[in-house]
């Protein structure tokens, strides 16, 4: 009877010592890709009607460095954004007038976006700013930045008169449709993929 108890306890034992290991989470099972688990507001900046960038820095140095440079690299993004915006406004510039007149004239979105971005940036802020931890696990420092509705707007009107575009209220109306659009977006995932 010794035999036996002495043999199921070495069994016990041998089962507990395997099953003692920590088992990975599902994620790391299926693939070496960290699960990204930061915050919606830094994952996908949305304003309604706006523009929005968050971008991070890696946590080094004072916090006033680490603002300054996430904020104006969340400027710069929604300068790009701007920039992509007003290349889909082109190609619906040049559509409306193709079909109203039969044939293409005139403006440029493109061309001037710089300068009027550039004019239109001031009005940024950011609005949200925090610590967090990074998808390595690393403490990364983010800040949001937006452009509100009302100064996206402007930046539309500039744009318009900048190019010298000459459109009807319907026109105009249908381009501010196609500026805020999400297709807009859509070009700037496919240029940052590239």
């Amino acid at each position: 009877m010794n035999k036996v108890v002495k043999a199921a306890s070495l069994a016990a034992s041998i089962l507990l010592v395997a099953c003692s290991g920590s088992p990975e989470k599902p994620e790391q099972q299926a693939s070496n890709v960290p699960y990204d688990n930061r915050p919606d507001w830094v994952k996908l900046p949305i304003v309604e009607d706006g523009l929005a960038s968050t971008q991070c820095v890696a946590k080094k140095g004072s916090s006033s460095i680490m603002q300054a440079k996430a904020t104006a690299l969340a400027r710069a993004e929604i300068a790009r954004q701007i920039e992509v915006k007003a290349t889909a406004l082109d190609k619906t510039y040049q559509r409306l007038t193709e079909a109203s007149v039969g044939d293409s004239f005139g403006s440029s979105f493109e061309s001037v976006s710089k300068t009027v971005a550039n004019q239109n940036l001031s009005g940024t802020r950011a609005v949200k700013a925090e610590y967090v931890l990074g998808i390595d696990g690393q403490p990364e420092y983010c800040v949001m930045v937006t452009m509100s509705p009302s100064l996206t707007k402007n930046l539309f009107n500039d744009l318009l008169k900048e190019a010298n575009a000459n459109v009807n209220a319907q026109n105009e109306a249908i381009l501010y449709e196609e500026f805020k659009a999400f297709k807009a977006h859509n070009e700037l995932d496919e240029l940052t993929a590239e």
